[in-house]
């Protein structure tokens, strides 16, 4: 998933598809081990590495989930914040009109 994926969240079935085995299998057998580890977690997004996998197999964490101040300045995310507020309002008057 760290290589293939490049540590983004994948679906189940997209998992089962690239390991060739069934979802059940992966969801039965492979994934409580590797949750029990701290390897991957479960979330609504698809499958996601945890850094304790990255530290196994020798790789540097990168959590994609994160604003890197060198990609995007402050600027850009308050823009982005006042967007998204302004979509939220009128999501809101809209749905209760």
């Amino acid at each position: 998933m760290i290589e293939k994926y490049n540590g983004k969240p994948v679906g189940i079935e997209t998992l089962a598809t690239t390991l060739g085995e069934e979802e059940s299998t992966i969801t039965d057998v492979y994934e409580p081990y590797l949750i029990q580890i701290g390897f991957i977690a479960r979330t609504p997004r698809g499958r996601m590495v945890m850094p304790a996998a990255y530290k196994h197999m020798g790789y540097p964490y990168q959590d994609f989930f994160l604003i890197n101040e060198d990609i995007m300045d402050k600027k850009k995310i308050i823009n982005i914040l006042i967007q998204f507020s302004i979509f939220l309002l009128y999501r809101l008057y809209y749905f209760f009109s």
